[in-house]
């Protein structure tokens, strides 16, 4: 989701049957919930079960109801604690998150499109369109030649053998 709040316009609506606010206001809130979930669910010195070695682990599942539940891996460490520190960088304003890196990002990814564009329409214009309206001009002449031999012979044959 905090990716995602990188698209969301300051002014986009979020639009229930008697509810309406912000878009940006509601992601937020629910962000900060998952942040709050996530954190609970690390590993700390009331829910590690001595295993010094698992502070700060973030279990498959929480809460645990069998020991296979309480395995962690390195992806879902990393996974909760990219959210947190994107989480952080929004609340401090940084990052992606700064006002003006995210209309510098949005004119980058735009003049890169626009670029790509211009580059496929340049390499169009290289090739005139009368060069391959005369390729298909041959090969459509080449293939009448050849289907002209064609009934040709068959006719040429049929008359030898009467």
């Amino acid at each position: 989701m905090m990716a995602g709040l990188t698209f969301v316009k300051d002014d986009e609506m979020f639009l229930e049957e008697n509810d309406v606010e912000l878009l940006r206001d509601r992601m937020v809130f629910w962000i900060q919930h998952g942040a709050d979930f996530v954190t609970k669910s690390q590993y700390n010195k009331d829910n590690n079960n001595n295993n010094k070695n698992m502070f700060g682990g973030v279990p498959r599942k929480f809460p645990q109801k069998s020991h296979d539940q309480m395995e962690v891996r390195i992806d879902y460490v990393q996974h909760s604690m990219s959210g947190i520190i994107a989480l952080e960088q929004f609340l401090l304003g940084e990052g992606a998150y700064a006002p003006e890196k995210k209309d510098t990002k949005i004119r980058k990814v735009a003049s890169s499109m626009k670029n790509h564009i211009t580059k496929a329409q340049d390499s169009f214009e290289e090739t005139p369109l009368r060069y391959i309206l005369f390729l298909l001009f041959l090969l459509l002449m080449t293939l009448l030649v050849g289907m002209s031999l064609a009934s040709t012979t068959q006719t040429t044959q049929y008359k030898k053998s009467k």
